[in-house]
């Protein structure tokens, strides 16, 4: 699985808000969309990520930060700092 960094002309998605009376966790969450190793994030940064052989995810298994472990279909994911996974489709597996 390779992760690259999208273009930036591809960056897609504010960074999510979180309210002050929330658990701490979606705090944490939106902390490591923001920031990692000390150093900003551009809004929106992601990896795309995708088998090295171009084929379909077919399944590829994630650890999603909203929806635990995920089994993914089509051809990549983007994959968010705070390991949030978009794809085409999901299905949780816990």
């Amino acid at each position: 699985m390779a992760f690259l960094i999208a273009h930036q002309a591809a960056y897609d998605g504010p960074p999510r808000e979180v309210e002050d009376d929330e658990d701490y966790k979606p705090i944490l969450s939106t902390l490591r969309t923001l920031y990692r190793f000390g150093g900003a994030l551009a809004p929106g940064m992601h990896h795309d990520s995708q088998r090295s052989d171009g084929s379909a995810l077919d399944g590829a298994i994630f650890n999603c930060d909203r929806d635990g472990r995920v089994s993914t279909e089509g051809g990549y994911a983007n994959v968010y700092p705070n390991d949030f996974v978009r794809v085409d489709k999901k299905t949780k597996l816990d």
